[in-house]
Formats: structure tokens, C-alpha cells, sequence
């Protein structure tokens, strides 16, 4: 009995003490997790967000609490500002589009489907009975004053002031439109009309354009310039192409018979089976024989290729004797011709650095991995090979959610891993190209984070077991377990499902919140580190918080959240 009179003085005595000096507080706006334990027990919170300055004139230092699933506003000195009563804090809580903590003068607040204001000392001045109250102008300012809000009723808005007094409907400065010189009028472009005496022009560049007529029953292409009025091509040709170079490909389809026109209408070669330009090449072919030019039409090569593939980055894929290889610009070998496919993997657009593509190469119906100087990076010997965008979601989030599912001939810069398959079984390889996994896994599927990848693994029982493996620490996090399952959330835990329970964990594996029946459903940031995480459930909704240290409570029961 002694104990307890004890213990029941010494949380008396620290709520008084808390409550008539600031509380020692750090950088981060929190206060030892001896102290914050302290505060937890004395004051039956669940949990205290960190403090922030929230005004200047006068000086307010606040976090938000909660006590029995609900918020309320508590200053640094430990007075309770307001009642733990609201289910949103508004004004204390960050821009959602700017990431930005404005703090006005007055907070908008909720509860449940209601919502109204109160000023930063905690008075209320707009009653809890409109469906939805907003600033009346977006906060631009820290520590701004509010002049007046946007109530939504039933029969339309309502503007009140900040005594909460209706009021009419405030106007709008109107913004003035310089003649400055900085925003000098925008020159058009000169265009042509399409008229011409040659046919209808079918497309245009500048000032040329690509007629089309019908002669002896056909219809014929040409070009001709829409500001001379002049024919420059002459009106025989199946197709007329213009190329990146503003030089025109035309061609009838059929043997001999491709040329490539100039803007003044030369013909600077002619009489070849096929003419092309892609990625800034050309490609002529004669005899049945491909030759590749540059774009001044230097001849690059002989004419001794069958087909070609692709070019990129002074290297083009091509093909002789029945085999893919790669070769450069000056014809030299760079990928013997021995493949039965070689593919870039090119980097994906918005790559800050100058990358060099990769090569997929297939033999034997086996693929693997070369550099762009002809290395090999992995062994062709698997049954498939996926860069980390390519790979197979846990969660297959592409499937019928209307997003494409990643292409499997692009890469990003960041790119953790590639992963292998071979006689039914999955492997690992880094982004060094080093062997992180053997190939002796059921299945690896890409993880929501891409430091991860989930490890799967079934038994002849067809009984599975789940890991989650560290492709950058190269170390599992958590080992391969019969009937675990492991899913990302919100991009900074992952949940835990074992034995019909839920648990939460961060990225290094530390246990946020311990196993427990109720599934997390999401999660909202109320306020300076002080995280809610809810579950939808019935006959109640439950709501949990963690707050300084990490430091979280258990579910809480709510009529609303």
C-alpha cells in the first residue's frame, strides 16, 4: 500500500512539476524517453508529437497528444491548450501539396464528418457543424494571419470571419498584365498554305511538303516547295519519308528503285534495294546486302550484312551469316557474330548520367548479360534475366490497375539487381554483376522498396515460406520462414503477417508495433514524427499512434478517425 501512495506521489509530483516549467526538450523538438515515458504515464496519454514553434508574437510552443484515440494541443510547459476531442488538427499539420508547416493564427479542426475552427490558444469561433471548412486563400507564409474561411453547407458556401461571423463574399484582387520587356509578344512561325498545282499535300515540314496524285490509276508521291510553288521530287514514287537530316527517302516498294533527295531536290544516291535512317544512320541495301552510312553519308561499312537490329551510341546490332553480333562505326567487331538475338537495355529517359546500354544476349535459348565493349557481365546460360523495372511485383500492382507493366528492354540508374532463372529455379545477381543469391529459390519478386527483394520458397508439399533479402546490404532482414508474408507499406515499414497475427517493422527490422489481431488498413502523418495508423473494421473503426521514439500505443477503439 506504501508502494502505491509512493508511486502515486511521484506521477503527482512530475505532472505538477511539468506543468509549471518548459520541458527540456532537443534539437528535434522532444523530450528524453525517460521523460516522454514519464509524461505517457501521468498524464494517460497514448501518444505526444514532437514540439514546434508555432508563433512568434506571442511565443507558442505546441504538440499535438492523444488520449483515448483523440487529438488535442499541448504546449511545451505542459498545459493542455485545447481538449483531446478533435480527429483532425488542420492547421498543424503539414501543406499536402508543399510538404510545408505554415502555422497560422487559427487551426480548422474536425470531428468525425463535422468540422469548425479554433484560435492557437484553444477558444473556439467556428461551432463543429459544417461538412467541410477551408482557408478563404491558400497559406503562402509561416505564421500567417487568417482573415477569413470557406464553410460548405447544403445550400452552398459560406464565408466567415475570424470572429466567426458570416460575411459576404470577399473580392479578389485583380492582377494587372504588364507590357514588360521581359515578356516581349510571341513571334509566330512564317507557314505555308497547302496550295499547290502538283496533289494534296499529305505532310510538311516547314516549307516542304509531300504531295500525293493519282497517275494511270495509282497513286504517286512526290515533294514540292509550298513557298516556290516548285516541284522538287518528282510525283513517281509509292511513299515519300522525311528524315531527322530534312532529307527525303523515297521509295516504290520494289528492287533498285530508293533514292535520297536533297532540299533542292538532288538525288545524292539512288537505284538501292532499300533506304533507311534511324537514330541518325543509314542503312543501304544492295544486292540483298546492307551497308551502313553515316550522316554525311560516309560509307562505315561494307556491303555484307543481312539484316540490322538497332544502333545506339556509335554501336549497331546487326546480323551475318544467320548470327546476331554487335559491331562500331568503323566496322569493327565488338560482339562476335554468334547469337542467335542481342537487345539493348537502354537506360531510361531522365538518366542523369551518360550511360552506355547493355546487351541481352540469346544462345541456345539461353540469355545473358554484355557490356557495350563486348564483355560478358553475366553467363548466357539462363532460362530468363530481368532487370529490377522488368521483374515480377509480390504485389503485381500492374495487374488490371491499367498501368503497362514495364518493358523488359529498359533500366534505371538505380537499378539494385538482376534476376536470373534456371531450370525452374531463381537466383541473384548485384549491380556489380556479382552473385548476391545462387539459383536454388522457388521464386524472387521485386519488393515495393527497391532496396528489397521477397524471397520465396516452397517445399514438395507446395508449403511456402517468405524472406525478405537486403540487395544492398547483400544480407537477409528477415529469414526465409514457413508461412511468414511480408508487405511494404507507405514506404517506410513493412507488415508482418504470421500466425493469423499483424506486426509492423521498419526498414532495419526493428518492430514498430507488436504482433496483434487488428490488420493495419493505413496510416495518416498527424503532426512532427506523431504517425496514426488505423484499421476499418466492425462494429468500430481502431486507431493507433506512435509518437516520440518511436514509441507507439496500443489500438484504441473510435467512433470516428
Amino acid at each position: 500500500m506504501k508502494l502505491f501512495i509512493l508511486n502515486f506521489l511521484l506521477l503527482f509530483l512530475f505532472s505538477y512539476t511539468i506543468a509549471q516549467k518548459p520541458f527540456e526538450i532537443n534539437s528535434n523538438g522532444e523530450l528524453s524517453q525517460s521523460n516522454y515515458e514519464k509524461l505517457l504515464k501521468s498524464r494517460d496519454y497514448e501518444a505526444v508529437s514532437a514540439f514546434d514553434t508555432v508563433n512568434k508574437n506571442p511565443l507558442l510552443i505546441y504538440a499535438i497528444y492523444v488520449k483515448k484515440g483523440k487529438l488535442g494541443i499541448l504546449d511545451h510547459k505542459g498545459k493542455e491548450i485545447s481538449e483531446a476531442k478533435y480527429d483532425r488538427i488542420w492547421g498543424l499539420q503539414k501543406d499536402p501539396v508543399l510538404g510545408v508547416n505554415f502555422y497560422p493564427d487559427y487551426y480548422i479542426v474536425q470531428i468525425h464528418d463535422k468540422a469548425g475552427a479554433i484560435s492557437n490558444t484553444g477558444k473556439e469561433i467556428i461551432p463543429m457543424k459544417y461538412h467541410y471548412i477551408s482557408y478563404g486563400k491558400r497559406l503562402t507564409d509561416k505564421f500567417e494571419n487568417v482573415n477569413y474561411f470557406v464553410a460548405k453547407t447544403e445550400t452552398g458556401d459560406k464565408y466567415l470571419n475570424i470572429q466567426g461571423n458570416e460575411i459576404s463574399k470577399p473580392e479578389n484582387p485583380i492582377e494587372s498584365v504588364s507590357n514588360s520587356p521581359y515578356n516581349p509578344p510571341v513571334v509566330k512561325a512564317k507557314t505555308f498554305t497547302d496550295e499547290n498545282p502538283f496533289g494534296n499535300v499529305i505532310r510538311k515540314l516547314g516549307k516542304f511538303g509531300v504531295v500525293e496524285s493519282k497517275i494511270e490509276g495509282k497513286y504517286k508521291q512526290g515533294v514540292v516547295n509550298l513557298e516556290t510553288k516548285k516541284l522538287l521530287i518528282p510525283i513517281e514514287y509509292g511513299y515519300v519519308s522525311i528524315d531527322r537530316f530534312q532529307r527525303f527517302i523515297a521509295g516504290n516498294y520494289k528492287p533498285e528503285n530508293f533514292a535520297l533527295y536533297d532540299t533542292i531536290g538532288v538525288a545524292l544516291k539512288k537505284e538501292y534495294e532499300k533506304i533507311e535512317e534511324i537514330n541518325g544512320i543509314y542503312f543501304f541495301t544492295k544486292n540483298s546486302k546492307i551497308a551502313y552510312f553515316d550522316k554525311d553519308l560516309k560509307q562505315l561499312s561494307n556491303f555484307e550484312y543481312e539484316d540490322y537490329a538497332f544502333y545506339s551510341k556509335n554501336r549497331i546490332l546487326t546480323y551475318k551469316g544467320g548470327k546476331k553480333g554487335m559491331i562500331d562505326l568503323e566496322g569493327n567487331i565488338i560482339i562476335p557474330f554468334e547469337y542467335d538475338n542481342l537487345n539493348f537495355i537502354t537506360y531510361q529517359v531522365g538518366t542523369t548520367l551518360d550511360r552506355e546500354p547493355l546487351i541481352r544476349a540469346t544462345k541456345n535459348r539461353k540469355d545473358g548479360l554484355i557490356d557495350f565493349n563486348g564483355n560478358i557481365l553475366i553467363p548466357v546460360e539462363f532460362d530468363r534475366l530481368d532487370t529490377q523495372i522488368a521483374a515480377r511485383e509480390k504485389e503485381l500492382k500492374y495487374r488490371g490497375s491499367g498501368q503497362m507493366m514495364p518493358v523488359d528492354h529498359t533500366i534505371t540508374e538505380n537499378n539494385q539487381y538482376f534476376i536470373v532463372k534456371k531450370n525452374g529455379k531463381y537466383g541473384l545477381y548485384g549491380k556489380d554483376y556479382s552473385i548476391l543469391l545462387p539459383v536454388e529459390f522457388s521464386e524472387i519478386l521485386k519488393a515495393d522498396k527497391g532496396d528489397f527483394v521477397h524471397i520465396i520458397q516452397r517445399d514438395n508439399q507446395k508449403n511456402r515460406s517468405e524472406g525478405l533479402f537486403n540487395v544492398v546490404k547483400k544480407e537477409f532482414l528477415f529469414d526465409v520462414k514457413p508461412f511468414a508474408d511480408y508487405t511494404f507499406k507507405y514506404g517506410r515499414y513493412i507488415l508482418s503477417k504470421k500466425d493469423g497475427k499483424f506486426g509492423l517493422y521498419d526498414l532495419e527490422g526493428n518492430q514498430v508495433i507488436s504482433y496483434q489481431e487488428k490488420e493495419i488498413s493505413g496510416l495518416n502523418i498527424i503532426f512532427n514524427g506523431l504517425t496514426q495508423f488505423y484499421n476499418y473494421s466492425k462494429p468500430k473503426n481502431a486507431v493507433l499512434y506512435m509518437g516520440q521514439h518511436g514509441i507507439t500505443s496500443g489500438f484504441v477503439e473510435v467512433d470516428s478517425f
